[in-house]
């Protein structure tokens, strides 16, 4: 039996199955290699995988599930979803874990390069619970318009040293934002944002 948190006066179109649906329908393949025929040396055309011109698969992002595309394929709108996940316990634990497969989509496909970074922090800040306004410890962070990907990283990290960004948000925008980054920029960040969670955990009495 579902477990409800609350009673409506209202029937509700609501179905157990959908918790093992919902997250059925999040969890794909964030990306896969484009697939192209080419002609072997015995002349015959062949599947292989597109490459760049590094020598490197060309990747293909799934589309990126959300809650809007799960709501339209069983006839209801978001806001019932989010009705449902207050109002049943099963539901809202099926959310949850629903946007977490979200959040890795798109964080691995940004550290492939697969999405454009700038609608990965878009997106990020705007669907995930990288940009929980509800939580008093975090504000949205606003990155310097034109800056480099360092320059942005730099941003974070102070914002989050500063008490005005969570330093598990902090860690992710960095993932997606340093993607491009040499692996000694990668390392350097690394550390500092570690040496700031030390501090905030008491690291530094």
């Amino acid at each position: 039996m579902s477990e409800k948190k609350k009673k409506t006066g209202a029937p509700s179109k609501y179905k157990e199955e959908y918790c093992q649906q919902i997250v059925e329908f999040f969890d794909k393949e964030p990306y896969e290699p484009v697939q192209i025929k080419v002609e072997n040396l015995d002349g015959a055309m062949v599947d292989s995988v597109a490459v760049n011109k590094a020598g490197q698969p060309i990747l293909k992002p799934c589309q990126l599930p959300t809650l809007e595309g799960f709501a339209k394929s069983i006839g209801v709108h978001r806001e019932t979803l989010l009705n449902w996940g207050k109002e049943f316990t099963e539901f809202f634990d099926a959310i949850k874990k629903a946007k977490e497969i979200q959040r890795e989509i798109l964080v691995q496909n940004a550290l492939v390069g697969a999405y454009d970074k700038t609608f990965s922090i878009f997106f990020a800040k705007n669907n995930t619970d990288m940009n929980d306004r509800g939580n008093a410890d975090f504000a949205p962070v606003e990155l310097p318009p034109n800056a480099t990907s360092k320059e942005m990283c730099d941003h974070i990290i102070r914002s989050a040293a500063a008490g005005q960004m969570r330093i598990d948000h902090a860690k992710s925008y960095v993932d997606i934002i340093g993607a491009s980054l040499r692996i000694e920029e990668v390392t350097e960040l690394a550390e500092r944002l570690k040496r700031i969670e030390e501090k905030l955990n008491g690291g530094d009495k």
